[in-house]
This record gives C-alpha cells, sequence and structure tokens, in this order.
C-alpha cells in the first residue's frame, strides 16, 4: 500500500488508474507542477475529464 499511496506524490510516474476523490487530491497536490511534465497531475485531469466533471482551480 505504502508504494502505490508514494506514487501520487511523484511527479515522473504515471499513478495509474485512479478514483475520482484521488484524482482530485493528485490534482491539488500537483497543482503547481507544469501540465506537460507532471505525469500524476495528467492522469488526474485524464481521469476528471473522462469523467465529466470539472477539475479545481486552486483559486
Amino acid at each position: 500500500m505504502t508504494g502505490s499511496v508514494m506514487l501520487i506524490f511523484d511527479c515522473t510516474v504515471d499513478p495509474g488508474d485512479l478514483a475520482p476523490d484521488l484524482a482530485y487530491e493528485v490534482l491539488q497536490i500537483h497543482l503547481c507542477c507544469a501540465d506537460r511534465e507532471c505525469r500524476a497531475r495528467s492522469r488526474a485531469e485524464r481521469t476528471l475529464t473522462a469523467l465529466g466533471r470539472p477539475r479545481p482551480t486552486g483559486h
């Protein structure tokens, strides 16, 4: 479990499938990351877009 949790903090690793609540959390963690450079943020955004949910803006 610890290894999979650590994946959401690592920008260089795609964390794989995310539940919607976890996708929101990942976006909050990686809010300041560049979209194209952060694999965790990209995965979270794709997850929420596929579900038709708005992504948080953080503002």
